[in-house]
């Protein structure tokens, strides 16, 4: 059990997945290395759909049960958390802004940079929108390029091209009433991909230009990085759910003997050809949207860093080998190497959103996020259950 003594010594994250919620806590050490793990609590979700909440109410049991699971097991009484949002809605677009400089010494100033994004902000369509993540991507000085920041620098004119992650308003609203329901205060609200490629991607990935995809339980989301900045950040309404209903569907078998199949846990008891099939199938079409998004931001085939597939849909047989025939590019599956070699470890892709929470820093990806506050205390408590993590 923690004590009051270690009350501001850790940071906590919250994954509210359509399937399973997780909640991280983490202990921020004080050397360049990775936060320790401390404590971990996982629940069946309620009140969920394609990652974004349906039913306030259910989705609070939930929670509730979260909390109760983590202050029972580890002593932790959850307080504040950074919180993930993952759903359909959640899209990326980039803009463009300019503005004349302000000073008469022509020197660029904070404010000088802050009014070329509110111009690039009033280029995108906001309606029943709002803006999560505000990231500048490019700078330009009376046309020309600048590498790094402006700031300091002359000119008459300066330009900035921002990377906006924008959400609809009612599935923000929504998330936010959960946690204020809950009585939890929100830190920051993040996008899913972001959280995860913070610990799932390396900075040389980054660099060379990578995709991060998150194959969930209905819903697949990606991130594309070059030159160390994000590319494009999307959410497709597929997942690993369909696989299951299609094994189902095809073997004709309850859908909890299905989902033991595709997990690979139920060997044997029917046709391994016919089962490929199925499986191949829908990866295929997971993979054919992978394409076409990576056509539309010029990058099929075009990522030296390739593409690392984790959430809970990534432990499905053949999924490696299809990747890279389909988008011919390198992949890899499964946890990053740096992840597995922390105590205690994580074995389980299905984390790396929560754990990116719980290790969030907005200064590393240069963000502007949602943050909000609540001050509701915690009611219910129901049961739950927990997955496996780690030994």
């Amino acid at each position: 059990m923690l004590g009051r003594k270690n009350k501001e010594e850790f940071s906590i994250g919250i994954d509210i997945g359509t399937h399973t919620s997780r909640v991280v806590a983490v202990r921020k050490n004080d050397e360049n290395s990775l936060p320790e793990i401390i404590a971990v609590a996982a629940c069946e979700s309620h009140g969920m759909r394609s990652g974004y909440v349906t039913h306030v109410s259910a989705a609070k049991e939930t929670l509730d049960s979260l909390c109760k699971q983590m202050k029972d097991q580890s002593g932790i009484e959850i307080k504040k958390a950074f919180v993930s949002i993952g759903g359909i809605s959640v899209t990326s677009v980039i803009a463009s802004g300019d503005t004349v400089i302000s000073r008469a010494d022509g020197i660029i100033s904070q404010i000088d940079i802050e009014r070329s994004i509110e111009e690039a902000k009033k280029k995108i369509d906001l309606t029943n929108r709002e803006i999560l993540h505000i990231i500048p991507i490019n700078y330009k000085i009376d046309g020309k390029d600048v590498l790094g920041r402006p700031l300091g620098m002359r000119g008459s004119k300066v330009q900035t091209q921002v990377f906006f992650v924008i959400v609809l308003s009612q599935h923000l609203t929504d998330l936010i009433d959960l946690f204020t329901k809950s009585g939890i205060e929100i830190e920051n609200i993040v996008a899913s991909p972001i959280a995860a490629s913070q610990i799932a991607l390396t900075e040389n990935q980054k660099q060379h230009g990578t995709m991060l995809a998150n194959i969930g339980a209905e819903t697949v989301s990606v991130i594309v990085y070059d030159r160390g900045l994000p590319l494009s950040l999307q959410v497709f309404p597929i997942g690993g759910s369909d696989f299951t209903k299609d094994i189902a569907l095809g073997l004709k078998i309850p859908i909890e003997e299905a989902e033991q199949i595709k997990m690979g846990r139920l060997q044997g008891a029917h046709s391994e050809r016919k089962l490929s099939e199925i499986i191949e199938a829908r990866l295929r079409d997971v993979f054919e949207i992978i394409e076409k998004h990576l056509k539309k931001i010029n990058r099929d085939a075009l990522l030296p860093a390739g593409i690392i597939i984790t959430g809970g849909g990534s432990h499905i047989s053949q999924i490696e080998s299809l990747a890279r025939s389909a988008l011919r590019l390198p992949c890899r599956i499964g946890i990053p190497e740096h992840l597995l070699q922390m105590k205690p470890r994580i074995r389980d892709v299905s984390w790396i959103v929560a754990y990116g929470l719980a290790t969030y820093k907005k200064e590393d990806v240069n963000i502007n996020s949602k943050s909000a506050t609540n001050h509701t205390s915690i009611s219910k408590k129901i049961k739950s259950f927990l997955h496996d993590l780690m030994p």
